[in-house]
Parts: C-alpha cells; structure tokens; sequence
C-alpha cells in the first residue's frame, strides 16, 4: 500500500476520499482496510487479509486490547455481507502503511 503516501485525502462533511474512494468508517471509528487497499491500487500481494494475519499484526492486536485505552473496544473487526469489510483503529491504519512502504 505504498501509494497511499501519494495521494492526498479529501476530508468533507466527516467522509473521507482517497484516489476517489470514499473511506468507510464503523459505528466505533474504525477505518476499512479494504477501502484503503482499493485506494492504494488493489494489489493482490497487500490484500487486508494478508496484513491481517502477519505475526506483528497479531501482536500489536493483542497489545491494543490490553491497553487502557481499549475501553473494551475490539482494535479489528471483520464484517460480512455486502457492506462487510475489516474494520481497524487508526494505529493498525499506521502499522498498514508502514508494511506498505517497507514492500513486505
């Protein structure tokens, strides 16, 4: 997901635009990877999935759910159905970038 760093966001009315895809968030503030995968040109090799299962990932999940500041709020959450979609806090938006800009 490196080209996410190009491309300038438009923020209106509390939605969010990248590339012209609109960012979709949850009823907690959650971020949808998938939104921000298209955005980033839709790579098979940085699907959300593949993020979503690396061992970093993993670990920080379970450290953002051990925090205070977790609030009994669930960092990720995978949704089905048409509107579905993997919903992340923004540190797991962060560490997704990072990955991307790294190639891994």
């Amino acid at each position: 997901m490196n080209h996410v760093s190009t491309i300038n966001p438009t923020i209106s009315n509390d939605s969010i635009i990248i590339g012209g895809f609109p960012l979709r968030r949850d009823e907690q503030g959650r971020y949808c990877i998938n939104d921000l995968h298209k955005a980033a040109g839709g790579e098979e090799k940085h699907q959300p999935a593949f993020f979503m299962r690396r061992n970093e990932t993993n670990d920080l999940l379970a450290e953002l759910a051990n925090s205070a500041n977790s609030q009994n709020k669930q960092p990720a959450e995978s949704k089905a159905g048409r509107y579905g979609g993997t919903y992340v806090c923004k540190e797991l938006v962060y560490a997704l970038r990072h990955v991307g800009q790294s190639g891994l």
